[in-house]
């Protein structure tokens, strides 16, 4: 199960980039200003640090319980 869900997780963290992107297009088409996104942008950095240690943790389980001492 582990291996399918960090692939979730890897396309939820690409979901991210893109969200962080159409932010950034908005932004320069004026539907929305930098004051406005930057809230949505912190909360996109933080969901991106807290997926990448989750991930990080999993593969080590998953590395452990492949290889066990």
């Amino acid at each position: 199960y582990t291996k399918g869900f960090l692939r979730h997780l890897s396309i939820a963290r690409g979901s991210l980039a893109e969200l962080s992107t159409l932010l950034q297009v908005a932004v320069r088409l004026g539907y929305l200003q930098n004051r406005e996104i930057a809230p949505l942008e912190e909360g996109i950095v933080e969901i991106r640090r807290l997926s990448a240690g989750l991930m990080a943790s999993l593969s080590a389980l998953a590395k452990s319980r492949a290889n066990p001492a």
